[in-house]
């Protein structure tokens, strides 16, 4: 781990193009410009690790010299890169998109996804479509790609009074914020069962009142399995994607169940009917009244032909030339769209 002078004297040429970049733009977009092009492995993972220890206060206090002008001693373009990587932490931690997407592919072009490019690719997988050798058909669908912002809520006050710590909590708001509308966004998508594009048709059961079993979840499971009438399918369910009030209710009413089992990996939530888990605290997937959860949706799916969630200008930090004195009313942004795959690899459970 580095000191922040060290990250400053190993990051010259890297703070004077982000100082460039943000003063002819206006903006802050790490996959266009960041500390870390053209730096050694090593010096990146240091960095890294000096920006995960280290508070926003020890970040900003060093961009003062002892008469508090700023930029003194040229760390203050080091911020940019923090609050990025603060953002980006943040974000992770809820983000169900890398757990449920074929693919999240980063800075797609144009307006839309086209699915069909995917048809290649998938039509080489066995058993996909049954012995077709013209592979999924996909009806020339495409997925519009969405602008959505996040605000940061820092106020000129805060860093007048160097308030940090509200500062950062405002960062990390911001970044729950965006992840929060991208799995709203997709869950939408996983669990509509009319205006479909994908290959085939969606399955649909009940889950009974107020509760999902292992038992219900694998009758889900085996009409995904099916693929479509006619059997050709031969998808292999492997996620379950479902609010947490609906794995803390089926975990308490089915206790000592032998397919409910403690995380495989730190990407999934749990093992549960033989499927992993990702929760997803997402209003598409049910509604909360009176302390209890009503039309709760879990999705049971084949996760590598299910869906792809494309992402343009990710977290990119708007309305932002000065390092500092700007965060007082910047943004962050994102463009995303998400399409179906192959619909008959997807199940929709309703619990009543």
């Amino acid at each position: 781990m580095f000191s922040i002078q060290e990250c400053v004297s190993k990051t010259e040429n890297q703070l004077k193009t982000i100082e460039t970049y943000m003063d002819s733009h206006g903006y802050f977009d790490p996959y266009e410009c960041n500390l870390f092009m053209g730096l050694k492995r090593s010096t990146q993972r240091e960095i890294m690790e000096t920006f995960r220890t280290a508070s926003l206060k020890e970040i900003l206090d060093s961009t003062q010299s002892s008469t508090g002008t700023l930029g003194a001693q040229g760390a203050n373009y080091l911020v940019p890169s923090y609050v990025s990587a603060k953002l980006y932490q943040a974000m992770s931690c809820s983000d169900i998109a890398p757990a449920v997407s074929a693919d999240v592919p980063l800075n797609q072009t144009g307006e839309k996804i086209y699915i069909n490019a995917l048809a290649t690719a998938l039509a080489q997988r066995s058993g996909l479509g049954g012995a077709s050798t013209a592979g999924p058909k996909f009806n020339n669908a495409e997925a519009k790609m969405e602008r959505f912002t996040a605000n940061f809520g820092i106020t000129n006050d805060m860093i007048e009074d160097c308030e940090y710590s509200i500062m950062q909590a405002c960062i990390t708001g911001a970044g729950i914020a965006m992840a929060k509308q991208s799995n709203d966004k997709i869950c939408a998508v996983l669990k509509r069962v009319t205006g479909t594009t994908g290959w085939g048709t969606k399955t649909t059961e009940a889950a009974g009142a107020d509760t999902t079993t292992p038992t219900q979840l694998a009758a889900c499971a085996q009409e995904v399995a099916a693929g479509n009438p006619a059997g050709i399918g031969m998808f292999r369910p492997n996620l379950l994607v479902c609010p947490p009030e609906t794995w803390w209710d089926a975990l308490a009413t089915t206790a000592g169940h032998p397919d409910i089992q403690l995380p495989r990996s730190i990407m999934y939530n749990a093992w549960y009917g033989g499927l992993d888990v990702v929760w997803a605290n997402s209003s598409e997937l049910g509604t909360v009244s009176s302390n209890k959860l009503t039309n709760a949706v879990s999705i049971v799916m084949e996760k590598e032909v299910g869906i792809v969630t494309a992402r343009n200008n990710w977290l990119r930090i708007e309305n932002y030339s000065d390092p500092v004195k700007d965060l007082a009313g910047v943004v962050v942004s994102g463009r995303q769209g998400v399409g179906e795959l192959v619909d008959s690899a997807i199940g929709v459970l309703t619990e009543t």
